[in-house]
């Protein structure tokens, strides 16, 4: 147990001579940690837990063709008195929702 208290003296004394390396160091490893952090998170939420909703291969989305707006694939988003509506005339879908 002496010897590590030594070396981390040693170390510590290292580390205030040279601030810059101390500083870049410090960098290296924020930034390490921080992509290594990023990444796991995209892969955990994109590619391992997609939906958190049971049955996920049953979610359908759907785009409405609107003729006013010459925009590709329609709005995939219903205004609000039309999400009313389309949620009160559905018979096909177990449950609608909006967000």
């Amino acid at each position: 147990m002496q010897t590590i208290g030594h070396d981390i003296r040693y170390g510590l004394r290292g580390l205030r001579k040279q601030p810059s390396f101390t500083v870049l160091a410090v960098l290296t490893l924020a930034i390490g940690i921080g992509a290594a952090t990023t990444i796991f998170s995209v892969i955990q939420n994109v590619l391992l837990d997609p939906f958190p909703y049971t049955d996920a291969h049953r979610v359908a989305m759907i785009q409405i063709h609107d003729v006013s707006t010459s925009r590709p694939g329609g709005r995939s988003f219903f205004q609000v008195p039309e999400f009313l509506d389309y949620q009160d005339q559905n018979h096909v879908f177990d449950e609608v929702i909006g967000g």
